[in-house]
Parts: structure tokens; sequence; C-alpha cells
């Protein structure tokens, strides 16, 4: 029997169906290869809902992450929406819990790349809503992939009711809490959550909240406080039960500001310790029915139907009616692994062993980003390398390390890195736990508004207008005096204020000129820098340990040999030279921490 088409799709197998659609193992007759092609149901009619998909569509395919599962195409045949995907062959994180091959060094090797993924989705103003085990896929030398974006979900009602009557992927083991509660804002916090509750069935084979009934899994989310890994599992430190009590937090305010900056902390526990026994996963207790009867979680079920089936679609490496549960292994001896702490030793001596490990941001275009072949790029990138080869280490013994502005100093302190090249801001408060080299570069509080709004010139301008910061940042403080008569408007992180910015929600981004100009960048001829700088420059520098005063010497000449060489410039001019008003300097500035 010939193969049915679909366009110029030739349909092989069906590989999952959900009740957004059904995937498929397909060939591309057009480009002549293997692909895995999502349809979604020819009864999708709902105009708000296929504009989202074709939005958000042509997000992920623009991701080019190399931990994001690649879209190749999207649109529309005869009707039917589809999405064409890159096949993944092998397994997924799921399946590799079940079988108990997850040990603390191959688990955080997964859920960093995982982590990445997320952060790049976000800073593109992308939440994926629906991770969990099955939706991360693990190619041939553990290479992971994030798959299932929330491309192809909604929660209006003419959407929801296309989701087949009952089909439960396991999403509600997963989901933040907020998501639950109607009218609450969602941000990339509620992915931190569902990431943090894959750390801990990854630390105990277990789920976070095992219950048989949807009605146990929310009321376990909105009340219960979040599960303690060492009452499963003794030999996990205190230190850990802290990392997953936090990305499980309740208030999203509480919880880690980025996917990588959970599991950093979660590796630094996990060094933490000399030693681990990683135990097979223990067998799964009878699911448990809560005693608490609360006039919220009625008010919840009421829609649960609507809300489960909304959340629900399958990923594309096997049938997904449902998350395999987390049950024991069949081995017969339990895997061990050993995590010995880091050695605190200094830069010079780590570049004597030919190997440095380096802080950085890998959400930052222009700063620090992954480019389509997995490569890091940026201005600091750049300067970090340089760095290297003055110390006499090949660039390609760099080990990269993704961390934030609230990850950089505990990942020096605990030893995760060498030194940190990360837009890191030269303040007296952060100068009384690490030392800093510099400043590399002086950032300045600029404006990021639509290339088609001219009304926006300055801080001046903004009377009258909405204008987005990062809460709790400094600039969150004190901008209202910078613009009087301006609306301030609050938002977690940059992308959620990009987001707001492109969709008219308000009128212009506050930041510092660096991370505007990187987002001007992922939006050519959309987003522009105003270049009308206010307040003072802030002093970006490389932070070392305190403890390492020949290191930090060593640091200070090689950044002050990258700047005399002309490197300096060329460098930033390369990073920052295509976005139109981005100040680039004839001259560094002058090293003044050394």
């Amino acid at each position: 029997m010939d193969e049915p088409l679909f366009g110029r799709y030739r349909i092989h197998e069906l590989l999952g169906r959900g009740g957004m659609g059904e995937v498929y193992r397909a060939f591309d007759t057009v480009h002549q290869r293997m692909i895995a092609l999502k349809r979604l149901p020819a009864s999708v009619t709902d105009a708000e809902f296929r504009a989202r998909f074709t939005r958000e569509a042509r997000i992920v395919a623009n991701l080019r992450h190399p931990n994001v599962v690649p879209v190749n195409d999207f649109g529309e045949i005869d009707g039917q929406l589809y999405l064409d995907m890159l096949l993944v062959d092998g397994s997924d994180l799921g399946d590799e819990i079940t079988a108990g091959r997850i040990d603390p060094a191959r688990m955080v090797r997964i859920l960093a790349q995982v982590a990445s993924a997320l952060d790049a989705a976000h800073a593109n103003g992308l939440l994926h809503r629906d991770v969990k085990p099955s939706n991360m896929l693990i190619g041939p030398n553990d290479h992971a992939y994030l798959a299932d974006f929330g491309i192809a979900r909604s929660t209006s009602a003419e959407a929801t009711a296309l989701t087949e009557s009952g089909v439960l992927v396991g999403s509600l083991d997963y989901i933040a809490p907020e998501r639950l509660s109607s009218g609450t804002a969602i941000d990339r916090r509620s992915d931190v959550y569902s990431l943090a509750c894959v750390l801990f069935q990854c630390l105990t084979g277990r789920l976070p909240h095992p219950a048989s009934e949807p009605a146990a899994k929310i009321t376990a989310h909105l009340f219960e406080p979040p599960p303690v890994p060492s009452r499963l599992m003794p030999h996990i430190s205190p230190a850990l039960d802290a990392v997953v009590a936090r990305g499980m937090a309740k208030n999203p305010a509480d919880r880690y500001a980025s996917a990588s900056e959970l599991i950093t902390a979660a590796d630094a526990a996990l060094r933490g310790a000399t030693t681990i026994a990683w135990a097979a996963p223990p067998p799964r207790r009878q699911a448990r029915r809560t005693g608490m009867v609360v006039a919220a979680v009625l008010t919840t079920l009421a829609v649960a139907a609507v809300l489960i089936t909304g959340l629900a679609a399958p990923g594309w490496m096997r049938p997904a009616d449902d998350d395999p549960p987390a049950q024991a292994a069949q081995a017969s001896a339990p895997t061990t692994s050993a995590l010995p702490a880091p050695a605190r030793t200094g830069i010079l001596a780590a570049a004597a062993n030919g190997r440095l490990r380096v802080g950085v941001r890998f959400d930052m275009p222009g700063i620090g980003q992954r480019d389509s072949a997995g490569v890091l790029t940026g201005f600091d990138i750049d300067i970090a390398r340089s760095i290297a080869r003055a110390l006499g280490v090949d660039t390609k013994a760099i080990e990269f390390k993704s961390v934030t502005g609230a990850s950089a100093q505990p990942a020096l302190t605990n030893g995760q890195v060498d030194f940190v090249v990360a837009s890191y801001i030269i303040t007296e408060e952060r100068k009384k736990a690490v030392d800093f080299v510099g400043p590399y570069l002086l950032a300045n509080a600029d404006l990021l508004a639509r290339t088609g709004d001219s009304s926006i010139t300055g801080a001046e301008s903004l009377r009258g207008k909405k204008v987005c910061v990062l809460t709790g940042s400094t600039l969150a403080a004190t901008f209202p005096q910078r613009a009087p008569g301006a609306e301030v408007v609050s938002l977690p992180g940059i992308a959620e204020c990009v987001a707001a910015l492109t969709s008219g929600q308000v009128d212009a981004v506050a930041n510092d000129n660096t991370l505007l100009a990187g987002q001007a960048m992922l939006k050519p001829g959309q987003l522009r820098l105003v270049n009308k700088p206010f307040g003072d420059s802030y002093r970006l520098g490389i932070a070392v340990n305190k403890n390492d005063p020949d290191g930090r010497r060593a640091v200070a000449e090689a950044l002050e040999r990258f700047e005399q060489s002309g490197e300096w410039r060329q460098s930033l001019r390369k990073a920052f030279g295509g976005v139109p008003g981005f100040p680039i300097p004839d001259q560094p500035p002058a090293v003044t921490e050394r």
C-alpha cells in the first residue's frame, strides 16, 4: 500500500497522539529527509489560536539553539496547521529516569542543556509551558533537546474543547501553582518551577507530588510545601534540598530568576558533597489521597477539564498518552557516582593545568550567546578567550559555564568557575564578596523603542508613556526620578519587557545599552536603541576570587594587553557595530580595579 501524502510529506508512521494533534515520522520529498511532522486537528478554527500558532512557531524556528528541537518549517496545508521538525533518534529523560540511568554528573549535563534552551526561549519572549522529562530528548553523546514548546496549546474555549476528553499527558505533575490560578500573570519562572520538579524526579526517581487524581495533584501544587529529596534519599545534602525548595517555591518571586541559575545552584550543591551514592529509584508508593479540603480547589476543579486538556500535547519520541510512572529500575545493584568537590585552586594553577572554567552569559546577544552551530560568541567571550591565550591556555580548553548576575558570585565562591566575564557590574556591595579587574566596558542606562515610534527621543520624552523596567533592578528604584511623568511597568525579565514593547503594551524599555542593543539585534527593523544615555555609567568588570591576588594581577595584565592591542575595539565593533546608535569608543576605559 502506498504511504499517504500530506502536501510534500509522505507519512510513514504515527509516533504520538494527543489532544492538540498527532506526530508522525514522515519523509520530506522536497528536501529528501526524514522528519517529525506534527499535524493539528483540521477542526482548529479559532482565529486567535491560529495567529498565536504562527507567531510562536516563527519564534521557535528562529531560535536556532543547539538544545532546541529545530523547526524546519511550519504553516498550513489544506486548512490544517503543521510543524516540520528534526526527528531525534534516541530516548527521553523520562525513559532514562525509569531505567535508573541518571547519575549526578549525567543529570547536570542533561539539565544544563535544557536550562540553556529555556533561557534562550525566555530571552525571545517564549514560554515553554510543558517542561517535563518526556519533552527532554536525548540524542547521541547525551546531546539534549528540549521539545514540544507551547506552540500548539491554547486556553480559548474552542481550542481546548478540541482535546480528547480525559487525556492527561502528565503536565499536572510539573505545573506551577500560578498556572492553576485564574488571572495570575505567568512568566519564565513558571518554567523554572517545572524544571525544579524534573530535578526532584531525577534525584529521587519519584514525582514531586505523586497522586492518581487530578484534584490531588492540583491541591499539592497549590498548597503543599515543596517535597524534600533527602526524606526519600538520605544521602542528599541539605544544600540540594534548599535548591529544590527554592525552585519549587509557591511565590514566583522566591524562585531562581532563570533556568540556568537553578541548575548551576544544583551543580554547586552536588559538588559540595565529597561522594554521593546514587541509588536506583525506589518502588513507587501507592499514591496517597490528600485529606485537605479547600474551597479554592473546588473552584479550580470546575475548570479542570479545560485546564488539563489545554496543557496536554504530545512529544515526538514515542506515543505520549502519559509520562511513565517513576518506578524502580530493574537493576540488581545501585549506580554509584563520585563527585569530588572542585579543588579551590587559583587561576594560575588552573592555567598551569591547561584548563580554565569561565562564567559567562549564554543569553545576551552581543555579550555572550550560542550561534546556530552551538559556538559561544560575543564581546565577553572574546575577552575570556584573550585572557586564556595570555595565560597559555588553548581556547578550546576553556569550559564556559552559564551564570547570571545573581549566580556569578556563588559560582566563584563555590569553586565552579575560575573567573567571571558576564556583563557583571562593579558595585561596592559586590566588592565585599569578590575582587574585580576592570572596568573593561562602561555601559549606560538607555531606552529601547519600536522602530516606527519616533516620539521616544530620551528620558525627557517619556512623560505619559509606559516604560518597562526589570523588577528589583537598581534602575527600577531610581527611574521615576530620572523620567518624571513616566508610567513605570515592572516585569521580572528583559524577555517579558521586550514582549510587552513589541505587543504595544509599553512604549519603551529602560536598561543598560549593552543589554538593549542585544535585544535590538534579535528584532532587526522592529526595535531601535534610542542612544540617549541618562544617569551614571555602569562599570562592567571581571570578577575573581578574593583569595587569588596573583590570579587577579595576571588577569589584569591580560586585559590591558587585549585593550592595547586594538582587539578591544575590534571585538566591540564586531559585537555591536550593526546596532544603529550603539557607541563604539575609540579607547577602552582605564583599568582601575586590578
